[in-house]
């Protein structure tokens, strides 16, 4: 039987309430809201809502897709088949395919048709 918990969610407001609820009561209503804009809550909780089930490199595909992104990786053919790797970035969707066992991607790897997960 397949989990049925809601999936992860993204919520500003919550998350100060929270952390320190003390500062949250004196935080004016319009900057919350402008906090939500910022971050793009309602962008992030209909990637989440949408592509829930996927997993590791599928949803990077996935939101990646969803939000537009193309990208072309360079070096892959210098990756090794078998063993260890260290990966270095400076931002956790730059890392792709890490828990992908069809890693390293296509050479040139280009997303659309958004909603729907990425296909190669």
């Amino acid at each position: 039987m397949e989990d049925s918990k809601p999936p992860l969610q993204l919520d500003v407001e919550k998350i100060l309430t929270d952390k320190n609820p003390k500062i949250r009561r004196i935080i004016p209503g319009f900057v919350i809201r402008y906090l939500k804009r910022i971050v793009h809550e309602d962008e992030i909780n209909e990637i989440l809502r949408t592509y829930a089930d996927l997993r590791g490199a599928a949803f990077n595909d996935a939101a990646l897709s969803f939000m537009g992104v193309t990208y072309r990786a360079h070096g892959v053919e210098n990756l090794p088949k078998t063993g260890r790797n260290i990966f270095v970035s400076n931002h956790p969707l730059m890392v792709h395919g890490l828990t992908d066992s069809s890693y390293p991607p296509s050479k040139e790897t280009s997303c659309q048709g958004i909603p729907s997960p990425c296909k190669r």
